[in-house]
């Protein structure tokens, strides 16, 4: 299965990022591929969890190479563009210099989204 995952929380929820981090590593580790693209707040993490300061640093070099791409739009706005260059990833602009999802989504991906303050689901 091919997953897209859209990050968009502050890297400042760092047990949202933890879960993220290891479901993309399980998933890839069992023959799925899992990706992540970095929206809004979330280009922060570039610079946040790259700090070997950081308790989610080791996990975040082990999964990046696995973010599809960082918005453009975004990146700007908070200024990581010279950390995501430094890390090699993919700097995208597609939906008025936003990722859109539409390629991705012709190529198999499920998109899946992280927004800030989602609401649990009840059942």
């Amino acid at each position: 299965m091919k997953m897209l995952f859209y990050a968009c929380e502050d890297p400042s929820n760092f047990s949202k990022y933890y879960h993220l981090f290891k479901h993309i590593k399980l998933l890839n580790d069992t023959g799925n591929q899992a990706k992540i693209i970095l929206e809004c707040r979330a280009v922060l993490i570039t610079s946040v969890f790259d700090d070997p300061s950081n308790p989610l640093n080791s996990l975040y070099v082990d999964i990046r190479q696995n973010i599809l791409g960082v918005c453009k739009t975004c990146a700007t706005k908070y200024n990581t563009i010279e950390q995501c260059k430094s890390q090699e990833l993919p700097i995208k602009g597609l939906l008025g210099s936003h990722i859109a999802c539409e390629s991705y989504i012709r190529k198999n991906y499920y998109a899946m989204c992280m927004f800030a303050n989602s609401e649990p689901i009840k059942i």
